[in-house]
């Protein structure tokens, strides 16, 4: 390697590298005024998702899916809140179990990505909320996150489902998973259901779990178990 090519390697790494300080003092900036809010704005929304700058192409919620989500997790009560995959919903959602005390435990498959989240919280003080890293076990359509039961709260009243990518496990399989620990009424937000794989398991979920669907987005969907 030339001594102009490796220089121009380390002015690319040093970019980078900038780019991403920049990046995590925005992020912090922005979860710092959102911690002193009533409520979390839109505008706060999308300025932590420039700010966590997801490098993951097509791994981005949609911002009217993170609205209500951030908005259900606000005013849902007391009851814990358990995530399937992590990322700019998982920093939203700590910031209003900080401000509420909700439990909140968020599972992630990708020890690098869960790092990363991790960091954040930890760096913020987001301490209301744990983040998980649970391996996907299983295989043959059966794969879900690894976690044990003393992992996972007792009762949870608010279910969001992000993951695990669809390409590595059935992410449907996450309302039999949670089972008996999904309360009455508990809510539930899945992601991506304008793909044919989620909104099968959405059908799933109504025919052999009883939930029923309450609202949908242009590509989330919102449902809720059954009410004793």
């Amino acid at each position: 390697m030339t001594v102009i090519r490796r220089a121009r390697r380390d002015f690319g790494r040093f970019r980078m590298a900038c780019r991403a300080w920049m990046n995590d003092r925005r992020l912090d900036r922005t979860i710092r005024q959102a911690l002193r809010s009533d409520r979390i704005s839109d505008e706060q929304i999308a300025a932590i998702e420039r700010g966590w700058a997801n490098p993951k192409p097509g791994f981005v919620a949609d911002s009217s899916y993170l609205r209500a989500v951030v908005d259900r997790a606000a005013d849902g009560g007391q009851g814990a809140v358990v995530e399937c995959g992590t990322g700019v919903s998982t920093i939203l959602l700590a910031i209003v179990a900080q401000r509420t005390g909700r439990l909140t435990v968020s599972l992630e498959h990708d020890e690098r990505w869960h790092g990363r989240v991790a960091r954040v919280l930890a760096r913020n003080g987001l301490n209301r909320a744990k983040v998980v890293l649970a391996p996907l076990q299983g295989a043959d359509g059966d794969a879900w996150y690894g976690v044990s039961p003393e992992q996972l709260p007792e009762q949870v009243t608010l279910c969001v489902c992000d993951g695990p990518p669809g390409a590595l496990a059935d992410r449907g399989l996450a309302v039999a998973r949670l089972g008996s620990r999904l309360v009455p009424g508990a809510e539930v937000f899945f992601d991506d259901t304008d793909r044919s794989e989620e909104r099968a398991a959405v059908e799933r979920w109504v025919a052999e779990f009883g939930l029923h669907v309450v609202e949908e987005g242009a590509r989330w969907t919102m449902l809720e178990t059954a009410r004793n």
